[in-house]
């Protein structure tokens, strides 16, 4: 029987696989430190935190593909019998349902936001995207300025794709379906360096539509959710989106021959190769709160079984 492409796909990234993976690791590494992560992407930028905040601890990466196969995992983990878990975490974003019911314990960080990304489009790595890409040296009125209308733009775009994120928060909160989300968020708002416009409110409403209607109450809790630190929690790919947008759009200012935002025309400036790299945004922005403390926790945690298991 022929097997297509994304069935194979699907087989290669099962939580057997994942346990035969690091079932290999174990036979070299016993004690090796070893954080399953969602995805490549994930890796790159934990990788940078990591090294800027616990460079002493040494680990070992397991990458997963998606909540969907990393979730499972933990749950075989949590059962296992073997001597296979032990100095075995987890990270995983926090999305919008966390860890979708499971207990928190010592072996698994939820990230403190909705995805890497909302860490990624911080205003301190526009700042620092302000020195090195837009060579803003000298002039921190000038990166004060501009740092500022990111932070009103950035306001205005949120404020543009809240409604359909309250619709994806909500629906972690009851069944409802199937749930459909678009990813063509920038379709629909036109974005300058001061300013967001919203030219299709339809369009942005329907970017998350739901099989079943939501109950009120539910899209009220969830309306509620974002009121703390709603630059964490709108979702981190139409942030990343938005972002990308803004400093592409400035550059493009930057260039032009009658400049709104800077003093004169640098046609010569342009945006380096790898500027919206993972590994290089996560290098600017802040570390997320409580993962170094989970880190190092997980280090001593796993010294500790090892040293009394050698004993």
């Amino acid at each position: 029987m022929k097997i297509d492409a994304p069935e194979l796909r699907l087989q290669r990234e099962r939580p057997s696989v994942l346990k035969l993976q690091l079932s290999h690791l174990r036979s070299k590494h016993q004690c090796a430190l070893v954080f399953v992560l969602e995805g490549r992407e994930d890796l790159r930028a934990y990788e940078s935190w990591l090294q800027r905040g616990t460079p002493e601890v040494k680990w070992e990466p397991l990458v997963a593909n998606g909540k969907r196969n990393t979730l499972p995992f933990l749950d075989m983990m949590r059962r296992d019998a073997t001597g296979l878990s032990v100095c075995t975490y987890f990270i995983v974003d926090h999305d919008y349902d966390g860890l979708d019911g499971r207990r928190h314990g010592s072996d698994v960080y939820v990230l403190s936001a909705h995805s890497i990304e909302n860490y990624l489009t911080h205003e301190q790595v526009v700042a620092s995207l302000l020195r090195t890409e837009f060579r803003l040296l000298g002039e921190p009125d000038v990166r004060d300025w501009l740092l500022g209308l990111y932070e009103k733009s950035r306001g205005e775009f949120m404020c543009a794709v809240r409604v359909a994120c309250v619709t994806l928060c909500a629906t972690r909160r009851t069944s409802c379906g199937s749930v459909d989300i678009r990813e063509n968020c920038m379709d629909f708002v036109s974005v300058t360096p001061g300013s967001v416009t919203v030219k299709d409110a339809a369009g942005l409403e329907a970017l998350v539509t739901t099989e079943q209607t939501l109950v009120e109450a539910d899209l009220a809790a969830a309306d509620e959710f974002f009121d703390d630190n709603e630059a964490l929690w709108i979702r981190g790919k139409y942030l990343a989106a938005f972002f990308r947008a803004w400093i592409s759009t400035l550059m493009e200012d930057r260039q032009s021959d009658t400049p709104l935002f800077f003093k004169d025309a640098s046609r010569g400036h342009v945006l380096s190769g790898g500027w919206n790299e993972v590994g290089s945004l996560a290098a600017k922005s802040p570390i997320p709160s409580g993962l170094i403390e989970f880190v190092r926790n997980a280090a001593a945690e796993c010294l500790d079984i090892c040293v009394d298991e050698a004993a």
